[in-house]
Formats: structure tokens, C-alpha cells, sequence
């Protein structure tokens, strides 16, 4: 892909910085890349340690699902002619993608319920695509990220005392708040802002579920921030 990278060499409580600039669309595939090529390598690791094989887990977080809503009037656009967007973010991101009708979920009125199914990197970036088309650039209203999460998944981006979310509105610059209401078994979660910060934001959202990852973030809740893989899009 057509990015500039860099990986810094000084560590910070483990994390190194990895700095990925360009157009956004090219910096989403970069860092999916990255991620992937993250993912073999500790999964290599695993396997000299003579540790038992994490297949079954890694198989566990590709079948992984994340539920978004967006306005039943942008519905269109996320589908595209003929599903030709859907097709689109499918082939590029790797992912399950599937528009629910409006009559299939009553309890979302005016919205349209997204479901993104794949490992995390792909569902990252499958997601910054949907919010592109649903809140397109030179649009007057802002980008609204709206999550369907499981009970037990938004205790995990809560964290002990909300410190999770408080560490995601340090780093991100803006609000992630979470419904106290439950519906059907799941809650609401919404944060505002530009595409970059809630890009940014979605992206530790989505992280916060998994154990390995919820550590680092509640390492940045804790205090010192380590430095995580950042991108930096391109106006």
C-alpha cells in the first residue's frame, strides 16, 4: 500500500510506536497488514514455547461479531447499487458484512443494524469503512459511532470506576459513553466527534473485548501511557 512507516526504536512499558501516514483508506489496509503480521508472529512464538496451540482461540476471535447502527436514511449509501458496496468491504476487509431490515430489529426505529463478522483487524477496518459512507467527508453533521455491546463486553470497556472509558477520552479526544439501559440483552455505546477521533476511538473499543489487548488499555488508564501503533490520515 502506498503509506509511509515508522517504527521507533525505544520501548515503553513493552509498546514501540509505529507511525502509519497517507490517505485512509491506504492507512486502514497498512494497519490491518500490521496486525496480522502481529498476530503470526506471537502465534509463533506460542508454538516455540511448546505452549498448547491457540488455534482454537484465534478461530474463536475470526467468527467474532460487532453489531453497528447507522441512519436508516444512509442506509443506502452503506449498500450501495446493487450491494456494491457491501461486496466491496467484504472482498477488501475480509469480513462478514450484513444490512438487517429495519422490520427485523424494531427496537433500533430510524436506524439500520450493521453486523461486521471476522478477526479484529478486519472488523476494525470494516467499520471505518461503513462510517465513511454513512457520515461522508464534507458532511455537515458529525460522525456518530453507535455499538450494540453484551452485558458482560461493556463492563470490559467500562472498566473498574469507568477508567477505561476515561482512558480512551485522553488518548482519543472524545466521549465514549455507555447506556445504562439494556435491550434485548445488550447496551448502547455512542461517541461523536471527527472521523479521525472516532476512528481512533472504535478502534480501542473494539480492542477493549479482547484480554490481551484490555490489559494495555488498562495500562493507560493506570497512569503512564505506553505508546500504541497510530495513524495519521491525510487530509
Amino acid at each position: 500500500s502506498k503509506v509511509q512507516m515508522s517504527l521507533r526504536k525505544e520501548t515503553i512499558e513493552g509498546f514501540r510506536l509505529c507511525k502509519i501516514s497517507g490517505q485512509l483508506e491506504e492507512v486502514l489496509l497498512a494497519e490491518k497488514l500490521v496486525q496480522e503480521q502481529v498476530e503470526e508472529f506471537l502465534s509463533a512464538e506460542i508454538d516455540k514455547s511448546g505452549q498448547e496451540h491457540s488455534w482454537q482461540a484465534k478461530h474463536q476471535e475470526t467468527q467474532m461479531e460487532t453489531k453497528m447502527l447507522v441512519p436508516a436514511r444512509r442506509a443506502g449509501d452503506v449498500i450501495g447499487k446493487e450491494g456494491s458496496e457491501l461486496k466491496r468491504i467484504r472482498e477488501s476487509c475480509g469480513v462478514g458484512l450484513q444490512v438487517l431490515h429495519q422490520e427485523e430489529t424494531p427496537h433500533c426505529p430510524g436506524e439500520r443494524v450493521v453486523i461486521l463478522k471476522g478477526g479484529l483487524a478486519a472488523r476494525q477496518a470494516a467499520l471505518a469503512s461503513v462510517l465513511q459512507l454513512a457520515f461522508p467527508p464534507g458532511s455537515r453533521s458529525a460522525v456518530e459511532l453507535r455499538l450494540l455491546v453484551l452485558r458482560k463486553d461493556a463492563r470490559a470497556l467500562i472498566g473498574q470506576q469507568g477508567r477505561n472509558l476515561k482512558a480512551i477520552r485522553d488518548h482519543c479526544g472524545v466521549e465514549v459513553k455507555v447506556d445504562a439501559d439494556e435491550v434485548q440483552g445488550e447496551r448502547l455505546v455512542t461517541a461523536t466527534g471527527p472521523l479521525h477521533d472516532i476512528l481512533a476511538a472504535s478502534t480501542l473499543v473494539l480492542e477493549s473485548w479482547l484480554p490481551a489487548s484490555r490489559a494495555a488499555l488498562e495500562a493507560k488508564a493506570g497512569g503512564e501511557s505506553p505508546a500504541v501503533p497510530a495513524a495519521e490520515v491525510a487530509a
